[in-house]
């Protein structure tokens, strides 16, 4: 069958087309992994990953005459070749039934065995519900390690003996908690044991492939009760030391209602994307290193944005985040409880705000404060509740009829005051222009003759 000047397709009806074509040449091949699992849960899926008995090089063969796809060697010495649809831009890794080797470095074989079984195949695999194969043109499945029954009883169970699985690849140990935060399964007995004793070997991953798999846990379902669990607190403290300092630590005071940890995870709840999620984990970390003893008998945090921030950043960074992603997280960490811990509003507190973050990020902050209140205690929900919404209304007013809050919309230049004044070029010109910007902020007309005023009279002080 030929593939050439083909419709624009879904991912799984050029999946079949590749499978096609393997199967017309006489090999045997399936839909493997998440593809299979998620199909029987119903879930949508793109990813579609391909098992052949085909042999790299008769995988080329197959598709070599066929200029409606192309083909990449993603992983040739593993068996694993790409083809690719240029036109829809759909790829399907497909991977030579095998056997794997001894893996040195706890993520990758040394080597592989090509073998003509596809239950063997499967065997080498992580965990049942991800070792299942599926015949597109039969309608069947193959399932040898009981991947169906642990998806119907709602189970994540490794396939054979877990403690192999996990010294394999420690990323595993992730893995299964991921599995459990995004299906809301949960993680047979034997499994959970082996990876909660195994988590110190998670130190051989690298920062990349961590903070990969911490995100899509972090962004999950069910996120919340993974990170709560004995695995996730592990795998926590693991990849983050600097939370022990908050776990089980009680808040002892009047405004919330369970401990600092337990807290950050009602307000990860609370947010949505990976942006909200990230800056939900991180906003209380400081509490653990600036926690004090009032005269009024409750403990506060005085200082505890600042401290956040500081190990946001070292966190971030040293699971290789992009410096972009770093940046944004940490404005919003820095500043949740400028935001959220105010009590009253004044139009003046977001135009100052304004000048310190974009309009943007102060949406996004506004996001992660309303989370973050939802998560306090009652009495204080409905109060702040309102503030933040007359936050969120002044700011869109400020935007919407582009106010006066920043050194760019004022009506006088640094060359203005230069030449008016006979002043140098120099940190007092930047200076003089944040006086202006907050004399406007606080009413001063935005006009040059106004502020030309304001200038001479505080360089008169």
């Amino acid at each position: 069958m030929s593939l050439v000047n083909q419709p624009r397709k879904e991912p799984e009806r050029e999946a079949a087309e590749v499978l096609r074509e393997l199967t017309n040449r006489g090999f045997s091949a399936y839909m493997v992994g998440g593809c299979v699992r998620d199909k029987l849960l119903k879930r949508e899926f793109c990813d579609i990953d391909i098992a052949t008995s085909a042999l790299p090089e008769q995988v080329r063969a197959v598709f070599a005459a066929n200029p409606a796809v192309e083909i990449i060697p993603t992983g040739e010495k593993h068996g694993t070749l790409t083809v690719r649809f240029p036109l829809s831009g759909n790829s399907f890794e497909v991977t030579t039934y095998r056997l794997d080797g001894e893996y040195s470095d706890s993520r990758r074989p040394e080597s592989v065995e090509f073998v003509a079984d596809i239950a063997a195949d499967l065997s080498r695999r992580d965990f049942t519900v991800n070792a299942i194969a599926y015949d597109v043109f039969s309608d069947e499945y193959i399932d040898p390690f009981g991947g169906i029954a642990d998806i119907q009883r709602k189970i994540i169970r490794a396939v054979g003996n877990p403690a192999e699985r996990f010294t394999e690849d420690a990323l595993r140990i992730m893995r299964a908690l991921r599995f459990s935060a995004v299906l809301g399964f949960e993680i047979e007995a034997e499994t959970r044991e082996s990876a909660i004793s195994l988590v110190p070997k998670i130190r051989n991953v690298s920062s990349e492939r961590i903070s990969g798999e911490f995100v899509k846990t972090l962004t999950a379902e069910f996120a919340d009760d993974a990170l709560i669990s004995e695995l996730g607190l592990r795998i926590v403290e693991q990849i983050m030391p600097e939370f022990r300092t908050i776990i089980n630590v009680p808040h002892e005071n009047k405004w919330h209602c369970c401990d600092i940890y337990e807290h950050t995870l009602k307000v990860v709840s609370g947010c949505s994307g990976r942006t909200l999620r990230l800056a939900a984990f991180f906003h209380d970390l400081g509490k653990g290193l600036t926690k004090t003893r009032g005269s009024d008998g409750y403990s506060h945090y005085y200082g505890h944005q600042e401290y956040s921030e500081l190990l946001t950043r070292k966190i971030m960074t040293r699971l290789r985040f992009s410096t972009r992603e770093i940046d944004l997280v940490c404005t919003l960490v820095l500043y949740h409880d400028a935001v959220d811990g105010r009590l009253s509003h004044t139009s003046a507190f977001t135009k100052r705000l304004l000048n310190k973050i974009s309009p943007e990020t102060f949406e996004l902050l506004l996001d992660l404060s309303e989370a973050d209140v939802r998560a306090h205690v009652p009495a204080l929900r409905e109060h702040k509740g309102k503030i933040l919404a007359q936050i969120r209304e002044d700011l869109r007013y400020i935007t919407a009829n582009k106010l006066p809050y920043s050194v760019r919309d004022l009506a006088l230049s640094g060359s203005d005051i230069m030449r008016e004044f006979s002043l140098p070029p120099g940190p007092l010109i930047g200076e003089l222009l944040e006086y202006c910007v907050e004399a406007v902020i606080d009413g001063t007309a935005n006009e040059k003759a106004e502020l030309l005023t304001v200038i001479r009279s505080k360089l008169a002080e």
